[in-house]
């Protein structure tokens, strides 16, 4: 990845910080449901659509994304 990108990356999610948490919004993604989310946020959310809007697909609804670390 370019440092230019994971700057971008960062400066997305930057922009984002303060928004309302989407509790309904994350438990659905845990339980894989949702098609169309809101502009409310949380971790997972957040991460998969900074990445998305730089060229990352890592999820495939990045309004529901549930995003596991190992």
């Amino acid at each position: 990845m370019e440092p230019s990108t994971a700057i971008k990356i960062c400066n997305y999610v930057q922009e984002r910080i303060g928004s309302e948490y989407a509790t309904l919004e994350a438990g659905r993604a845990w339980q894989g449901l949702g098609k169309k989310g809101t502009p409310k946020q949380f971790c997972s959310r957040l991460v998969a659509q900074a990445y998305a809007a730089n060229g990352f697909d890592l999820v495939k609804n990045t309004d529901f994304a549930l995003l596991r670390i190992y």
